[in-house]
């Protein structure tokens, strides 16, 4: 018999299309298959409806819906999003918990209390402690909320220097300088407490007046080669030399690069902090490379700003601004309110 090859090639050819087109759409309709698969399996284990949804770190802004699925956020949509349980935040603001720098009652009561104003992370950044370690295994497995600790430079001295004072220095610790060998002692205790976790350093030279502009300054130092704040509760002067306590804090974090964090400046009202001001912006300004911006958190309201924005900061009413999610005062009459000894 004899076969037309021509004839036979083209049925091969034919055969070998059809048996690709049915490939394909074999392929594609497995393809849509799983994308529907895929598209039905995005079911959160929580997602918040109907709220304003705010986001920092993405600039969204927006009603929306936030879907949290294994304890972590993992999507955030202005679109519905499917989810096993549901929260209506209607009316509300859905946004990440606030973090509050400077919070000395770290228990679980406290705790407790600043979760129900929206905070998450309590940090104890001015008093601190000596022994890093032994706070936070104080803490470990008990904690409802983030919390942090600053290694306590008045807690070090008071150790380095043999002061008898149990919860605050009374003796040398708060009356005489340090010598060069007592210098040495407390600038390792300060390093080494931010070397065990401390997230950042803190000062109550207020309370150790005894303490030089130049352990001041080197205690910045130290702070600064770990790349952490100085958060700082300044010499008690009289009034007409207030400046002089913001001066010796900025001056410190300009010549060694640590940021400074003052925590509540002595004196609200715009003439105290003129000089306070000027040093600021002209810190900013002769040391811009630094990257080490000023901050300050006021005692009426718990604002923070920066240097450059101290005269509203100062000149603002008292309670306007939540700015750190401090929980201790009535924001709507700027008083405190539920821990009046946390400040």
């Amino acid at each position: 018999m004899s076969i037309d090859a021509p004839s036979h090639r083209r049925n091969a050819v034919c055969w070998l299309y059809v048996a690709a087109r049915a490939i394909t759409l074999s392929l594609l309709v497995d393809a849509c298959s799983s994308a529907d698969t895929r598209k039905a399996a995005t079911v959160y284990d929580i997602v918040i409806l109907n709220g304003r949804v705010m986001d920092p770190a993405s600039g969204f802004d927006s009603s929306g819906a936030v879907g949290i699925t294994v304890g972590s956020i993992r999507a955030i949509r202005e679109q519905p999003l499917q989810g096993r349980d549901t929260i209506d935040a209607r009316g509300m603001i859905v946004a990440p918990g606030f973090i509050d720098l400077h919070q000395h009652a770290q228990d679980s009561a406290a705790y407790r209390v600043e979760v129900l104003d929206g905070t998450t992370t309590a940090l104890e950044l001015e008093s601190g402690t000596v022994d890093v370690d032994r706070w936070y295994r104080a803490r470990a497995g008990r904690s409802i909320i983030n919390h942090g600790v600053s290694v306590g430079h008045e807690e070090v001295r008071r150790q380095v220097l043999g002061d008898t004072g149990k919860q605050a220095a009374v003796g040398p610790a708060k009356t005489r300088a340090s010598t060069p060998a007592e210098l040495a002692e407390i600038l390792a205790a300060m390093d080494r407490g931010l070397q065990r976790g401390a997230v950042a350093a803190g000062m109550l030279i207020e309370f150790t007046p005894g303490a030089t502009p130049w352990e001041i300054l080197e205690v910045f130092r130290v702070a600064a080669k770990h790349g952490a704040a100085v958060h700082v509760h300044m010499r008690g002067l009289a009034e007409a030399y207030y400046f002089l306590e913001t001066e010796e804090v900025i001056a410190a974090s300009a010549a060694t690069g640590a940021s400074a964090h003052i925590a509540h400046p002595h004196g609200l009202v715009p003439r105290d902090f003129r000089h306070a001001v000027a040093v600021g912006l002209a810190r900013d300004q002769y040391f811009p490379s630094n990257g080490t911006p000023s901050s300050a958190t006021s005692c009426c309201g718990g604002r923070a700003c920066h240097a450059k924005q101290l005269t509203s900061c100062f000149t603002a009413p008292c309670g306007s601004v939540h700015a750190m999610g401090h929980p201790h005062y009535d924001h709507t009459r700027g008083i405190r309110a539920l821990w009046p000894w946390s400040w």
